[in-house]
């Protein structure tokens, strides 16, 4: 599969996806800076098109940032992703293995 190749929904067979997620989708929609990157509602609606079960948003830019616009990242993910959403910040280390029961890792 080469470059643009679309995934139905719900194909990926992934159970994490990890996602930059720069800013609040409507700055970044203002700015101009929304076709380049992911922001909020699109990271949002990626995960959620690709049936993963956690989403995991990495290389997050200064504005989300900070208990308040941690909240809002939450609350505007929550809108269109319903499931496990870890807020990473740099240098995290985040363990990709899904315990499905106690002692088995998927």
């Amino acid at each position: 599969m080469g470059p643009g190749h679309r995934w139905e929904k719900g194909q990926v067979g992934a159970t994490t996806l990890v996602s930059m997620c720069w800013d609040h989708q409507a700055t970044m929609d203002e700015c101009g800076e929304a076709p380049g990157q992911t922001g909020t509602a699109r990271t949002a609606l990626m995960a959620g098109d690709a049936g993963v079960e956690r989403l995991v948003l990495v290389h997050r830019g200064p504005r989300l940032e900070g208990a308040e616009s941690e909240c809002r990242v939450l609350a505007a993910v929550a809108r269109a992703f319903d499931r496990d959403v870890v807020l990473a910040d740099e240098l995290d280390v985040i363990d990709l293995w899904w315990e499905t029961e106690p002692g088995e890792r998927l």
